[in-house]
């Protein structure tokens, strides 16, 4: 199953939900961002970024520091079996709003949260990736667990 998961900036909770679903099952899910693009983000001087390496690396023994950031495309989607978003509705582009592959999870972004507070919403997302694999009874990697 192909999974995208996608967030406004793709710094922290869609590059999150990968990493975890990838660890869960052996996948390949991928993410992207739908302001990759105009926020010119640079990752290596962004906080967000930072804390969410952390972390990824403290919870799932996993090393982000090299992912890249991609801009979503509606191409991108259509090569999806799944796509969930994870970001506020004013942040989809329009074409997204009532996609059929599309599937939104409202969980709020966490620039602006303290640490602890930013860890909880990104728990809420690996919960949320959880629900996802039992909801599609996609084959767990015990391994990787």
């Amino acid at each position: 199953m192909k999974v995208l998961f996608i967030c406004h900036a793709n710094v922290a909770r869609s590059q999150i939900a990968q990493e975890y679903f990838n660890k869960l099952t052996g996948g390949q899910a991928t993410s992207a961002g739908t302001a990759v693009n105009s926020l010119g983000l640079k990752k290596v001087n962004d906080s967000q970024y930072k804390r969410s390496i952390q972390f990824v690396k403290e919870i799932m023994d996993i090393d982000i520091s090299e992912n890249k950031t991609t801009q979503l495309t509606q191409s991108l989607v259509e090569e999806q079996d799944v796509v969930i978003a994870i970001l506020q509705r004013d942040q989809f582009l329009p074409w997204l709003i009532n996609h059929p592959k599309v599937t939104w999870w409202d969980i709020k972004d966490t620039p602006v949260l303290d640490n602890e507070a930013a860890y909880e919403v990104w728990y809420e997302v690996m919960r949320k990736v959880n629900d996802l694999v039992a909801h599609f009874n996609v084959v767990v990697n015990n391994n990787n667990v």
